[in-house]
């Protein structure tokens, strides 16, 4: 899933930037956006394609998302239609663009790093070497890697401003051999640690990956193993002596089912083993465990009878069957999983749909001809 979003200021008032992202980045209801400091030198758009997990390291930002799509082709063509309106409507006041990011490449992540005058002061001049006349001068070929060590104090300076007008003669012959060892060392770790940086980039992002399957997957598990639990703290019931004169399940005669739901009242006897019955059904949740007991209960033709307060029809909150299925749920889970309110929602859902089952059941019928 990808998600078209607007920057804002603090204010709300848009930056003029906008953007793809996945919607996995977007949180607070989708007011909030991380945005990477980098890529690693993956271009912008495959790393959003790829669903790049986010991390909690990256700044957030004020958004407001216009789209969510299935697709980056989805998400890329509405983004493109916004600019275009933008372009072409005169009453914008304010133009809108791509947002961008800066890679670890571009010229300006080291200006950044030391302004341009700062060359001129002298505790920093008296300890910078003449890099373009010594033989011992090193160029890296990532613009991260421009960082020398001089005298146990480190100083980030872009190597585009270390021209030779501004160096020369600045420190004698015999203190430059005497520093050369120092910028030599300096380049060797400069790059060594520049290339695992990369790549244990690339290792997070796999292990998040990897991470956030096996997340799921123990969520899927936790399921299965909760069943299989309640399954076999039910197997006493299965034994169960039924009732005399059980009536058959589902019930698919209205006026059965009523009276079926007036003996509930009276025989307790029934009362118990409608509950313990119920609660053997199973299901991977509280809701699922509900719409099994009502397909158990009551065939489709009996249950567009009901609806939940009863208008227009007969009211399935007032009946007895309602607080046999929800003592079955307190049976069968923990309260500390249950929620009544959702629980009669789904009752109201189930009934709701109850004519359209049936006329989509009918329809699945194959005739004869």
């Amino acid at each position: 899933m990808f998600a078209v979003v607007e920057f804002l200021k603090s204010d709300m008032e848009s930056t003029g930037e906008i953007s793809v992202v996945p919607l996995m980045w977007l949180h607070k209801n989708q007011t909030k956006c991380y945005w990477p400091n980098r890529t690693n030198k993956i271009p912008f758009q495959k790393f959003v394609e790829s669903l790049t997990p986010f991390k909690k390291t990256w700044p957030t930002y004020r958004v407001k998302c216009h789209f969510t799509c299935a697709t980056y082709e989805q998400a890329d063509n509405n983004l493109k239609n916004i600019l275009t309106d933008n372009y072409e409507s005169a009453d914008s006041n304010i133009s809108l663009c791509q947002k961008s990011i800066l890679n670890e490449s571009d010229e300006s992540l080291c200006s950044r790093s030391l302004s341009p005058n700062i060359l001129s002061t002298p505790e920093v001049s008296k300890n910078i070497p003449d890099v373009t006349n010594s033989p011992s001068t090193f160029i890296c070929e990532d613009e991260g890697a421009k960082r020398m060590r001089l005298d146990d104090d480190e100083i980030n300076i872009p190597l585009s401003q270390l021209s030779h007008s501004s160096q020369h003669n600045i420190i004698s012959d015999g203190e430059m051999s005497s520093r050369s060892s120092s910028i030599v060392s300096c380049s060797s770790r400069a790059r060594s640690s520049i290339i695992p940086l990369a790549k244990n980039t690339e290792f997070e992002n796999v292990v998040l990956q990897t991470l956030s399957q096996i997340s799921a997957s123990v969520s899927q598990h936790s399921i299965l193993l909760a069943e299989i639990n309640r399954r076999t703290s039910m197997t006493g019931a299965e034994n169960l002596v039924p009732p005399v004169d059980l009536p058959d399940f589902p019930f698919t005669i209205l006026l059965n089912f009523q009276e079926f739901d007036l003996k509930l009242r009276d025989d307790q006897a029934l009362w118990t083993y409608m509950v313990r019955k119920l609660a053997t059904l199973g299901g991977s949740g509280t809701e699922s465990h509900t719409r099994r007991m009502l397909k158990y209960l009551l065939s489709d033709e009996v249950a567009r009878n009901f609806n939940w307060k009863g208008r227009e029809k007969i009211s399935f909150e007032k009946l007895k069957t309602k607080q046999l299925i929800l003592d079955a749920v307190k049976y069968a889970f923990p309260s500390r999983e249950i929620d009544e309110y959702k629980l009669c929602n789904v009752i109201k859902e189930w009934l709701k749909f109850a004519s359209t089952r049936l006329i989509k059941g009918k329809k699945s019928i194959p005739t004869n001809t």
